[in-house]
């Protein structure tokens, strides 16, 4: 059944599909991200008090932004992904939304000529490649307001020190994924694309995931200052580095990084 369903899923273009990827966004630890994520919007509203512009770096298709419609405190979303297909997907979803914006763009050196009072970063940062991390971080914060904030929902792998380690960390991250989702009964066409996801983070196709260590040190180097950090997954059966595993983090930046 195992290979069965690896060689009808081989074909499968995770990457360039938005219909593949709203399945394999059905796991518990992604639709837990996106919940937490859109609370902590939802509180960033209550805590501005104004209508705000939300700014939305490698949207794919909009899932955490179509969770909030109706929502008439965000005056503004701009939306920047690179993939047209992902874009093509938000754009339905988002048909007839008031002051919604999709941009066509690389979230490393995009110039939306606009200010974000909330920033979401949903697996934005791990699609980044390792040597552009810092560089889209930053570019993040060029277009954050003095008193603005970002959220970031985030997959981190076990700790690692080198590739080798890189791909053992990617194989138990998602062994776990797996069989979670196996565990729950979900079918045989997500098994499959977990298995691909996997494969493309072990190759260093797509999926550029890290540590714990690595993710906290670029935020900071960045210049963002962590003011909060949930762990939404695992829920039970921890990984024996136990900082591994789904966050969603809000963060703001001092005045002498804007």
């Amino acid at each position: 059944m195992k290979k069965d369903i690896l060689t009808r899923t081989a074909r499968w273009n995770y990457a360039r599909d938005a219909s593949l990827f709203q399945k394999v966004e059905t796991v518990p630890g992604e639709q837990a991200l996106y919940e937490t994520a859109k609370k902590e919007i939802l509180a960033e509203l209550d805590r501005l008090r104004r209508p705000i512009t939300l700014i939305d770096f490698c949207c794919g298709t909009c899932e955490i932004f179509s969770r909030l419609i109706p929502e008439p405190r965000i005056a503004h979303f701009i939306g920047v992904d690179i993939e047209p297909a992902y874009l093509d997907f938000a754009k339905n979803r988002l048909a007839g939304v008031v002051g919604a914006d999709l941009v066509r763009g690389d979230a490393v050196d995009c110039h939306l000529g606009a200010s974000a009072d909330v920033l979401l970063a949903s697996s934005a940062y791990h699609h980044i490649e390792d040597d552009r991390k810092l560089p889209f971080l930053r570019n993040m914060i060029r277009h954050m307001k003095p008193d603005g904030r970002a959220i970031f929902a985030e997959n981190v792998l076990p700790k690692y020190e080198d590739e080798c380690g890189h791909a053992t960390a990617a194989k138990l991250f998602y062994r776990k994924r797996i069989e979670e989702a196996q565990e729950i009964g979900m079918d045989e066409n997500v098994l499959g694309l977990l298995h691909q996801v996997m494969r493309y983070e072990i190759c260093r196709e797509y999926e550029w995931k890290v540590d714990h260590r690595r993710f906290t040190e670029d935020l900071g180097r960045a210049g963002f200052v962590v003011l909060k950090k949930t762990k939404v997954w695992p829920t039970k059966f921890e990984f024996e580095d136990q900082l591994a595993g789904d966050y969603v983090i809000l963060a703001e930046v001092p005045c002498e990084y804007m």
